[in-house]
């Protein structure tokens, strides 16, 4: 294969790959418990693709929000923010 053709399969590869990555602002632990309805979304969206979503800050705060209210409702347990 012509390496100016492996070249520009390469360039468009990276193109479409930087194409998909996602501008969504990333949403506090604590502003996903004020917003339950972004909450749920965020929730399905990052179940319905683990594999991709499941390691993105807006993911695993989510998840942390989904805990902290479950929990906290049950007096079971207080869950505090990660500090980084």
């Amino acid at each position: 294969m012509n390496v100016k053709v492996m070249n520009l399969g390469l360039i468009a590869m990276a193109v479409a790959l930087a194409a998909c990555h996602s501008t969504e602002p990333t949403r506090s632990v604590e502003w996903f418990i004020e917003h339950p309805e972004d909450l749920k979304a965020a929730i399905a969206r990052c179940n319905g693709n683990p594999g991709e979503l499941a390691a993105t800050p807006n993911c695993i705060n989510a998840k942390r929000a989904q805990g902290k209210i479950t929990w906290e409702a049950k007096g079971v347990i207080r869950v505090e923010p990660l500090k980084f």
